[in-house]
């Protein structure tokens, strides 16, 4: 009787343990499959999220993310991998089915995409205060993706700058330089595709913030550096005044309007 009592006992301790094996290899990791890994490579000089002196670079840092057109209720990170200078690699998870997407694009960085009633939302801000250098995730950048690439698993992505960059080279003994605009040139704006271009939406921005005079001041002490420092601003059409201050006296010149194009350096 004992024996049996044993081999009772015995039988139970191997079942728990076979449970427990198989619950340890259900928690190695999900189930993932080539219809939701991608590995997105960027490859493009023109691809702008830090700026080295005149050289763009990816940061180990970086991530993206990649919005279909159609309705999905989370979209992942893709982080950065294998970064060289201007280009990088971004592997990550998709959220939908990208066999039955019409388009798709990737955006930089990936905090400028929220979700709202299962579909995404693009906001971003320029900083009315800026510091000389374009650093990670002061820019905006976007890459249309080729559907049939990306459903197989391997694409490339050419990113571009959505927002105007302008070089202001400063003299020695300045303290502040501002440019201002009768029209916004930071601030917070939400931003939509349209025929393939990721564009500033205009009609929705009256709910949000604003500015239309950005402040270029010292990262560190009283002056800035004597040098050439970039500024972003909303691309559009400006007539700028610029104010050249050393604390005590200020200088005031005024820039014609023109249209400021995304993408693409004006030097003052």
């Amino acid at each position: 009787m004992e024996e049996n009592a044993m081999k009772k006992i015995f039988l139970a301790l191997a079942a728990v343990a076979a449970l427990a094996s198989c619950v340890k290899e259900n928690n190695l990791a999900p189930e993932q499959t080539a219809d939701n890994l991608v590995t997105i490579t960027a490859v493009s000089a023109d691809t702008k999220t830090v700026l080295n002196g005149a050289d763009v670079v990816w940061e180990d840092t970086d991530k993206i993310k990649v919005v279909l057109d159609m309705a999905t209720d989370e979209l992942q990170d893709f982080e950065a991998s294998a970064v060289d200078g201007a280009t990088a690699t971004f592997k990550g998870q998709l959220a939908g089915d990208v066999a039955s997407a019409s388009q798709a694009y990737a955006v930089y960085p990936s905090t400028a995409v929220t979700m709202h009633d299962n579909s995404a939302s693009i906001y971003h801000t320029i900083d009315a205060e800026q510091y000389g250098e374009i650093m990670s995730g002061d820019n905006l950048s976007y890459a249309s993706l080729d559907v049939e690439k990306l459903a197989a698993g391997n694409a490339t992505a050419t990113f571009s700058n959505v927002y105007s960059l302008i070089k202001v080279t400063v003299p020695e003994g300045l303290t502040e330089v501002t440019i201002a605009s009768e029209s916004p040139l930071a601030g917070t704006a939400p931003f939509k595709m349209e025929a393939g271009i990721l564009k500033v939406n205009t009609l929705a921005w009256a709910s949000l913030d604003q500015e239309k005079t950005v402040h270029l001041l010292p990262s560190e002490g009283e002056h800035l550096e004597a040098k050439t420092h970039d500024v972003l601003i909303f691309p559009g059409t400006h007539a700028l005044t610029i104010t050249l201050s050393d604390g005590t006296t200020t200088y005031e010149k005024t820039v014609a309007a023109k249209e400021y194009a995304a993408a693409t350096y004006y030097n003052l």
